[in-house]
């Protein structure tokens, strides 16, 4: 069963536009690493740093009083990465701020102008410091984070603002990688037709359901709202199914069951008499488990 605290938060986060910096290649040992970050015109040096603590690589940024900024190189956008997608992941802790802080995905142009930033994890005065969050996002056209059409390029940002002229605070990330995600042997979406019941389920909200039709009539919507466990945690914000705009549920097994037989890998669309789909998921130390019965 699930059983969860639910909290409350506000987020807010400002930021200005950025300047773009030389283009090369970036591997995940560099991320770690001083020397991957450019630093935008202005940013003191002081405010990062490459640490270590228990054999694990971190860097630790402070803004030194004034507006802060600092990018990876770009990193080409291939049809490989477009199709195949890359998985970036991190963690972060807030030990805390009185400035706007973010970790951002950018999206550049063949122009070198940034199309759209996306952002993975934030911080601001209304945030009390906070332990280690972790971030996962898969970066594809049919990903957590859609890659724009005309995007040439991707850089992450990590960034701070003041807050009414002020500047401060300590801001950690660890194990940050960009990566290819791991295999994925169902599709992204696939449907299940019981009876009169047609039932969506989505891979981005976690295999949660994502659309109910009854009689060809759509009676669950796929455009607001998740049906999955979500908790609303305080000086976090929402986690859960479809909410990744925070920090994202993370899946530790599924299993398919269709008229009581193992299915490996779902067609887009399956006629049956009974579907058993299970789950086991974690949301922070909330460890969820789901059993989604469709029959006739």
């Amino acid at each position: 069963m699930r059983k969860m605290i639910m909290f409350a938060v506000v987020c807010a986060c400002a930021f200005a536009n950025s300047v773009l910096g030389e283009n090369q290649s970036t591997t995940n040992k560099d991320l770690m690493s001083v020397a991957a970050w450019n630093l935008r015109k202005g940013s003191d040096p002081a405010g990062i740093a490459a640490a270590k603590e228990n054999d694990e690589a971190k860097l630790i940024l402070t803004p030194c009083g004034k507006y802060f900024s600092t990018r990876t190189s770009e990193i080409p956008i291939t049809d490989k990465l477009r199709r195949d997608g890359k998985r970036i992941s991190f963690k972060a802790k807030n030990h805390g701020v009185n400035a706007y802080f973010a970790v951002l995905l950018e999206f550049i142009g063949a122009n070198g102008v940034i199309l759209n930033k996306v952002v993975l994890y934030s911080a601001s005065p209304k945030h009390k410091p906070s332990d280690w969050r972790k971030v996962y996002k898969t970066i594809a056209e049919k990903g957590d984070i859609k890659i724009p059409a005309k995007a040439a390029a991707i850089s992450v940002r990590m960034a701070f603002s003041p807050n009414k002229g002020v500047c401060e605070g300590k801001i950690e990330v660890a194990n940050m990688k960009l990566e290819n995600p791991p295999p994925e042997e169902w599709p992204n979406q696939f449907t299940v037709e019981c009876g009169d019941l047609k039932v969506s389920f989505n891979a981005k909200t976690f295999w949660a359901i994502s659309r109910i039709d009854y009689k060809e009539n759509q009676v669950g919507t796929e455009k607001m709202g998740y049906y999955g466990t979500v908790a609303m945690f305080k000086d976090i914000g929402f986690i859960g199914s479809g909410h990744t705009e925070n920090e994202s549920e993370v899946l530790i097994a599924k299993k398919l069951m269709i008229d009581d037989k193992l299915v490996e890998t779902p067609g887009d669309l399956t006629k049956c008499s009974k579907v058993e789909l299970h789950t086991t998921s974690r949301v922070r130390s909330i460890e969820l488990t789901t059993i989604i019965t469709i029959a006739k």
